[in-house]
């Protein structure tokens, strides 16, 4: 086996940041430990059956979508290793304690059509964003650079780091 000193790097932890490092180290020929404390590679990217045989959790399931919209990730032929992605109708809800709940959908206006009083304010914070991601996808997901674009990145930006509880309080008016 070899030692530490036998690798030009060595990267810790191989949650998508460190599988990224890793890869781009290795792609500019050096030789790179990767090491990792668990026992699946991936950090909280990773599927698991956690309740019942065959139900299937996407574990820390908000870094999935970056994994699939990363500019790095998607460089790679990860297919051809057999990452695949599934991609339901529903991308998250939250349940009410009525028995009722708030869908995530792929499309911002049928998101919105389930959030009845809410739908406007919804569109109002949402549409914006995705009229203008293609402009800020790079920079948003990517390292940080000097653009044209830094005026649309630091307003999507600002949206991005208000507080759920305060953006809710200041936009929004129902439950879902």
């Amino acid at each position: 086996m070899q030692g530490h000193a036998d690798y030009d790097a060595v990267v810790v932890g191989s949650g998508p940041n460190g599988l990224a490092a890793a890869i781009t180290l290795q792609q500019a020929g050096l030789s790179v430990l990767l090491l990792e404390a668990k026992n699946t590679l991936g950090g909280g990217m990773h599927t698991a059956e956690l309740t019942l045989p065959g139900f299937r959790h996407d574990v820390c399931s908000a870094i999935h979508p970056m994994g699939v919209n990363s500019p790095f990730f998607r460089t790679l032929p990860l297919a051809e290793y057999g990452l695949a992605y599934i991609d339901p109708p529903v991308a998250a809800a939250h349940p009410f304690d009525d028995g009722t709940s708030a869908l995530l959908r792929h499309s911002i206006r049928e998101t919105a059509q389930g959030l009845g009083v809410d739908a406007e304010a919804y569109m109002q914070i949402m549409a914006p964003i995705r009229a203008q991601w293609a402009d800020i996808e790079s920079t948003v997901l990517g390292p940080l650079t000097l653009n044209p674009r830094l005026l649309r990145i630091a307003l999507f930006g600002v949206q991005a780091m208000m507080p759920a509880q305060w953006l809710a309080k200041l936009r929004f008016r129902g439950e879902a």
